[in-house]
């Protein structure tokens, strides 16, 4: 079984942004892009 790591994300208007600054944040405390951490495609 293969371990798959999948970001999700909800909202729109004011929660888009939360959800955007909690990407950069993520990315920034990690030193990386999302889409070498997140798999970006599903088989």
């Amino acid at each position: 079984m293969t371990t798959r790591n999948i970001l999700a994300l909800d909202g729109g208007g004011m929660y888009g942004v939360v959800s955007l600054e909690a990407c950069i944040a993520i990315e920034t405390r990690l030193n990386r892009p999302l889409r070498e951490i997140f798999d970006n495609q599903l088989s």
